[in-house]
């Protein structure tokens, strides 16, 4: 009798179901744990949650939308509200600039009268000295009481490239100091005559003189001896200052001569003090 027509006893039957119950390898099993834990990565209580929290966060969204609302609505009311005040307060220091310019153009028209009053009254008491008729004008025009006619030189100053490249207070101070040094009469800087009292300083962006802003090209104007005065301020510790900033920063430095210049009288000169004469 062989194996093969042997009867299976009931030994060999509970024999095979422990093999297939201890058999890890089912492909069944193994795909639907994948896919449970593919379709629920998370668990079932924070589902939940979330679902729960979806309607609290959209009723906070809508609590913050109306609120920014609001706020701009109550931005536009007060700009709204505040704009014919504002263009009141422009239109009253409009009103007070034009009438402050009126007084200053007064001031200055009664000024010029009394200049020629006085100019009268000392010509009348001078009489026929020509000799101190003379001198006083020498005076005056020396110290920038009165405008001057003569020749001389013009000094036109232009900023370099770049930063450091720029015309500053200095430079224009170095420069009026070498014309006094090489015997100019008189200097004026863009149209603003310099004496004893004017001042040179930087105000910001912009450099001013006698409290003027002035802007490049910086042209000044010396009045002296054109066929000496050129090569004198060449020669000057100036004249090596700017040629220095020509060399090193680009600054623009020209000297040319003339033979006709008018330099304004100083309007800040005036008689502050005095004494009758017996």
């Amino acid at each position: 009798m062989t194996d093969r027509d042997r009867t299976p006893s009931r030994w060999d039957r509970l024999r095979e179901r422990l093999v297939r119950v201890q058999d890890p390898r089912d492909p069944d099993a193994s795909m639907g744990l994948l896919r449970q834990v593919t379709d629920q990565a998370l668990e079932p209580g924070y589902t939940r949650a979330a679902a729960r929290s979806q309607p609290r966060r959209r009723w906070l969204s809508a609590i913050a939308l109306v609120l920014v609302g609001v706020l701009l609505a109550i931005t536009v009311q007060q700009t709204t509200a505040s704009a014919p005040e504002a263009e009141a307060e422009r239109d009253q220091v409009l009103e007070r600039v034009t009438e402050a310019e009126a007084q200053v153009a007064q001031l200055r028209a009664d000024i010029a009268t009394e200049q020629d009053a006085i100019e009268a009254i000392r010509a009348e008491a001078l009489g026929s000295e020509a000799d101190l008729t003379a001198t006083v004008a020498e005076l005056e025009a020396g110290t920038g009481r009165t405008s001057v006619v003569g020749p001389g030189v013009v000094v036109v100053a232009t900023d370099g490239q770049g930063g450091q490249g720029r015309v500053v207070d200095l430079d224009l101070q170095q420069l009026v100091n070498g014309l006094w040094s090489c015997q100019a009469e008189a200097v004026a800087v863009n149209g603003q005559r310099i004496t004893s009292r004017s001042s040179i300083r930087i105000a910001g962006e912009a450099i001013t003189v006698n409290y003027v802003s002035i802007t490049p090209p910086y042209r000044v104007e010396a009045i002296g001896d054109p066929s000496m005065l050129p090569g004198c301020l060449r020669g000057s510790s100036a004249g090596a200052w700017w040629s220095f900033l020509e060399q090193s920063y680009g600054v623009g430095f020209d000297v040319t001569r003339a033979n006709n210049l008018e330099l304004p009288a100083d309007d800040g000169l005036a008689v502050r003090e005095g004494r009758r004469l017996r």
